[in-house]
């Protein structure tokens, strides 16, 4: 999921922009995009708090300051930091005068837009079009590091992007486990600990099954019930219930 933030140095004013960045969002929503706003509007310090703590992976951050320039070094640490956070962030600006277009390019701040608070009336068909660039760049960074898992069928090797997978399982067979995809399901020859520490994304929810939190549609913490995409029901462990939020937790 790919998550929107807003930031600004007065939240409260901020509301406006807030609401309109929301119904761009709406409109943009689709089966593969469906980006995610924060109900909050963070100060600058809440949101390099926040993306430090929760590990944030090419976020969209708007950015919205009545006059940048007049601090620049405050201004310089909050988009570096947001950097070093989130490598592959996507930072866009809001100002209302033209004095951030020249302070992001003499300090080589990335940021890919810059939005003048000066026309409302544009306001929505801006936002669609710096968010519809930030998704194109955060496809191609993805891409790029995108993780990927390869098993062994026989003297076959197949290979399956990561976030696809929904979860590694044990069968009544010894030492033949079951992968199931978004769009396949296999079984091959392998140890569950050995996957597990791979560092492919999955969290342990039993001793007999590794999960995909982000294909996680809801956890029944009562009967202990996982459903996953596609429908596919998991039971979760007792002793993993911790486990399983921290990693969830690590998504928002």
């Amino acid at each position: 999921m790919i998550r929107v933030f807003m930031c600004s140095d007065n939240p409260q004013k901020s509301l406006d922009l807030y609401r309109k960045i929301k119904d761009s969002l709406i409109y943009l929503s689709t089966d593969i995009y469906q980006p995610k706003l924060l109900s909050t509007i963070f100060s600058y310090e809440e949101m390099i708090s926040f993306s430090a703590k929760h590990s944030i992976k090419f976020g969209i951050y708007f950015i919205d300051k009545a006059s940048i320039s007049s601090n620049v070094s405050f201004s310089l640490n909050v988009s570096n930091e947001i950097l070093k956070n989130d490598p592959g962030a996507q930072l866009i600006f809001l100002t209302p005068n033209i004095e951030t277009a020249s302070f992001l390019f003499e300090y080589k701040i990335r940021a890919i837009d810059c939005i003048y608070k000066s026309d409302l009336s544009k306001y929505s068909s801006r936002f669609t079009s710096a968010i519809c660039y930030a998704l194109k760049m955060i496809d191609q960074l993805s891409s790029i590091t995108k993780k990927v898992f390869s098993y062994k069928i026989g003297r076959q090797i197949k290979q399956v992007n990561a976030n696809d997978i929904l979860c590694i399982s044990t069968t009544k067979y010894p030492h033949k486990l079951q992968i199931i995809c978004t769009s396949l399901e296999d079984e091959f020859v392998g140890d569950l600990k050995n996957i597990d520490n791979l560092s492919i994304g999955l969290a342990k929810v039993s001793r007999s099954c590794l999960v995909n939190p982000q294909r996680i549609q809801s956890v029944d913490l009562d009967s202990r019930v996982i459903l996953l995409e596609n429908s596919v029901s998991i039971n979760l462990s007792r002793n993993c219930v911790k486990n399983l939020l921290a990693a969830m937790h690590r998504l928002y």
